[in-house]
């Protein structure tokens, strides 16, 4: 089974120097790049290259250190040097005297999914950007009809301080509070 799955597997020895991969299936060696010499007697963090500085691997540190189990995307490297984000899971496997032997690890490429997320929150950052700056007011229901969203230039037109974060703003209660600015001797 382990050989035939698409996701990477490797397992460490977590008894000697260093917690070196004694295993790692053929998809680990796919998605990495790597050869069997490459991996076998090192410790994983070989992916990581110099990109040491993600908080994702101190998430990985503290599992092992108590012996429980992790799940994080990581930036990992494939031999030729092209970045790849790796969603590894880690376990815990027991040795006989109950202390933690080895740790397996999965493998998941998820460069595609991450990739599109880091679009998507670069498309929402120039858009918060455009209607921030906007001298234009705009405001922005969820489709629960709860303000979301109010820029500044809407904030300064209206004088209507709505705490969009509160989430109690409804449309209904929006339009009545527009409404009322719109009256007659309104301030």
């Amino acid at each position: 089974a382990l050989e035939c799955t698409s996701n990477g597997v490797v397992i460490s020895d977590m008894s000697l120097p260093g917690k070196p991969v004694f295993y790692a299936n053929p998809a680990f060696y796919r998605i990495t790049g790597y050869d069997p010499g490459d991996a076998i007697g090192r410790n994983c963090a070989f992916l990581q290259r110099d990109d040491v500085a993600q908080p994702e691997i101190d998430t990985l540190r503290q599992a092992m250190r108590r012996g429980e189990s992790a799940k994080v995307v990581l930036r990992n490297y494939r031999k030729d040097g092209t970045l790849f984000f790796n969603e590894l899971a880690i376990a815990p496997v027991s040795g006989m005297d109950g202390g933690v032997a080895h740790y397996v690890g999965i493998l998941n490429d998820v460069t595609e999914r991450e990739r599109a997320r880091l679009a998507i929150a670069e498309r929402s950052a120039r858009l918060n950007a455009v209607f921030d700056l906007s001298p234009d007011g705009f405001v922005v229901f969820d489709r629960d009809g709860r303000l979301v969203y109010t820029n500044r230039a809407f904030d300064t037109m209206s004088g209507l301080a709505l705490d969009p974060a509160a989430g109690e703003i409804t449309i209904e209660e929006f339009d009545r509070r527009f409404a009322a600015l719109c009256e007659p001797g309104a301030a």
